[in-house]
């Protein structure tokens, strides 16, 4: 069994990094996912629905959606009887994009195969690379994009590793 393992992080707010295995030696972004990708999908209806509401409201809205919006079990289960997506044809218009998040030599460093260079965001250390990186996140791609639609996912160590 490998030492690292990938994780989901669900969220920017200090809570939802908490439930992050560290140290985490990888950030990965999928940013940005547009509504024309999502419009009507549970989850732009989630979003809508709850953009300004606190994480309990949210927390009730998935516990109990409102009339007219299917459930997240639900909607799971039905996305995942229809199979596998399939690819975009090469010519589509996809506005997503990875970039990589990583600490090296105490510099957090932005990997992103569109630039010829890593873009530095200040120091940084193994132990705080998660918050480091959710600082950058939230400041430099949420921030400018008026949305806050993205995945992240992190390489951490397995715990008790």
């Amino acid at each position: 069994m490998s030492e690292y393992q990938f994780c989901d992080v669900f969220g920017l707010d200090q809570e939802l990094l908490d439930m992050v295995p560290t140290p985490v030696i990888a950030l990965l972004l999928l940013f940005p996912i547009t509504s024309k990708n999502a419009e009507g999908s549970f989850l732009e209806q989630f979003y809508e629905a709850t953009k300004e509401a606190t994480p309990e409201e949210r927390a009730k809205f998935l516990e109990e959606p409102p009339e007219g919006v299917p459930d997240i079990q639900a909607n799971h289960e039905a996305a995942a009887r229809q199979g596998s997506t399939e690819a975009p044809a090469a010519e589509a218009d996809v506005d997503l994009h990875f970039v990589t998040m990583v600490c090296f030599k105490s510099t957090l460093l932005e990997l992103d195969g569109r630039k010829s260079d890593p873009v530095f965001h200040g120091p940084s250390t193994p132990s705080t690379l998660l918050l480091d990186a959710a600082r950058v996140v939230k400041e430099a791609f949420v921030a400018n994009s008026g949305s806050d639609r993205f995945n992240l996912i992190a390489l951490a160590r397995v715990p008790g590793e």
